[in-house]
């Protein structure tokens, strides 16, 4: 069943938000009362943008030559705030791999006609499939098209790899560490009068392949309370391909209105390569079969006042 699925990253004023825009409205219109300055309301853009067209080109794909690429081509409109980005997924047969491919606007346009690319050199060989394609624009809604949407534009939704084996080994954690064992939520980051001090985590990864590796791109770590309700969310990528080795820094602020205090405790990680194989680990306490007191000298971040 073909599905295309939205999200809204607005929400309508409320009466409160708009008598206080009046007021704001009102003492700058006393301050400067040879300006014509009069309410107005924002207008709030929650439909999000829509997929008008979409086609593939070659779907055969010698991997072993460097300018293989899957191209899909695709045309996105919205009808206020304007389309901002387009990302396409894909996925082997084996469910084991993935990778995406983003096109981003830059500065946003109601309509907005590309290309979006996915290099078969950073892919095993075999067939693939497109799963999903979101357009978003810059209000913060999104459409999401699953594949049986997709074919119903015409194009083909599966490609096929051959050439040389590529990089089918996922990557793995050499060490890591924990940069700021205790944060407080009343403070300040170094060098800031007004941002939030933040949290700190590292890894340092390690990518392997079969001929030549992908490169080391992606991190993300979760660290939560014991509850398990609570949890600190950590992610960054590396922007250089072809990297064997590479460390990733990753920084994330807590909710400083109702994050709450105490120990915070590493409780998944995942590393991912260019050519989209992962490895996902979670703590023998919530149910995984990591020990991650064997790889990190701290798992512990510990939130204070």
């Amino acid at each position: 069943m073909a599905q295309a699925s939205d999200f809204s990253g607005n929400f309508d004023l409320t009466p409160q938000a708009r008598a206080f825009l009046d007021k704001r409205v009102e003492r700058l219109h006393l301050q400067s009362p040879s300006r014509a300055v009069q309410a107005s309301y924002i207008k709030v853009d929650n439909v999000a943008p829509t997929l008008t067209a979409f086609s593939t080109g070659k779907t055969d794909l010698d991997s072993s030559k460097g300018a293989a690429q899957l191209l899909v081509n695709f045309t996105a409109s919205d009808d206020f705030a304007g389309v901002s980005q387009v990302t396409l997924w894909v996925q082997n047969a084996t469910n084991y791999s993935s990778n995406f491919a983003t096109f981003a606007v830059g500065y946003p346009d109601k309509t907005i006609k590309g290309k979006l690319a996915i290099d078969a050199s950073n892919l095993s060989t075999g067939t693939w499939s497109i799963t999903s394609l979101q357009v978003s624009d810059a209000a913060g809604n999104g459409r999401v098209y699953d594949a049986a949407a997709l074919a119903q534009f015409g194009g083909s939704t599966s490609f096929n790899v051959v050439g040389a084996s590529g990089d089918t080994q996922a990557p793995t954690v050499v060490s890591g560490k924990v940069l700021t064992p205790t944060v407080s939520l009343s403070a300040l980051q170094k060098g800031s009068y007004s941002n939030q001090a933040m949290a700190g985590f590292s890894v340092t990864v390690q990518d392997t392949a079969e001929d030549k590796v992908s490169g080391v791109r992606m991190a993300s770590a979760t660290f939560c309370s014991p509850s398990a309700y609570d949890c600190l969310s950590f992610t960054n990528a590396e922007s250089a391909r072809g990297l064997g080795k590479a460390e990733i820094r990753m920084a994330t602020t807590p909710y400083y209105y109702y994050q709450p205090t105490g120990d915070y405790k590493l409780t998944t990680l995942s590393v991912t390569d260019f050519a989209g194989n992962s490895r996902m680990m979670t703590s023998i306490e919530d149910g995984g079969d990591t020990d991650f007191s064997t790889m990190f000298p701290s798992t512990t971040i510990t939130l204070v006042p």
